[in-house]
């Protein structure tokens, strides 16, 4: 379980997050949407720990998951090696071929150095890194930016597939649509809505 309570989170002077209260629960299907500069990004970084609430802040969070998946907004991958073999061997000891070549056929992954991918070719390999994670969250900040309608698609049917195995799914985005039919929760930041 993940919850929030009254968290508001400060950088310097300026308030980020406003007395945000939340639960998350094993196996739910979160949306979080919002504008540029309401503070996904934050809430994500405090769920991981990758900031702190510190004396300025206010409220409690609580995440009780060990094993996360995560899929940041912006990435870095090693340019000089093919797409198709990076993937084989970060996945050497964790995957077997034939789980990777599944996802490398399904979202069409060119087989090109890295350097040379388009944009929506590199955000595949990420989507792919995730997804055969064995987790038991996964989180998805931003993650249709750059792709094409079809990876959309079998990105949603991806996580669908990973909820009925009763992982949790956190998907932040400004577009919530290609996600509505999945969600069990959705937080709207900025409107201060939280369902």
């Amino acid at each position: 379980m993940i919850s929030f309570n009254n968290v508001e989170k400060f950088f310097k002077k300026d308030k980020v997050l406003d007395n945000i209260s939340f639960e998350i629960n094993n196996g739910d299907f979160v949306i979080i949407e919002g504008q540029n500069g309401s503070g996904k990004t934050t809430i994500i970084n405090l769920m991981l720990k990758l900031i702190d609430l510190d004396k300025n802040d206010r409220g409690d969070i609580y995440n009780d998951f060990e094993n996360i998946s995560y899929y940041p907004e912006r990435f870095n991958l090693p340019s000089l090696i093919k797409s198709h073999d990076f993937l084989y061997t970060y996945f050497n000891n964790i995957a077997t071929k034939d789980e990777i070549d599944f996802y490398i056929d399904r979202y069409k992954l060119e087989n090109k150095y890295i350097c040379n991918l388009s944009k929506g070719n590199t955000l595949k390999i990420g989507i792919i890194k995730t997804l055969l994670e064995q987790s038991e969250l996964y989180i998805f900040d931003e993650p249709l930016n750059g792709l094409d309608e079809e990876s959309k698609r079998l990105l949603a049917e991806d996580l669908m597939a990973l909820k009925k195995l009763s992982k949790t799914i956190i998907v932040v985005t400004h577009d919530k649509s290609v996600f509505m039919e999945y969600k069990s929760k959705l937080i709207e930041l900025g409107g201060k809505k939280y369902e």
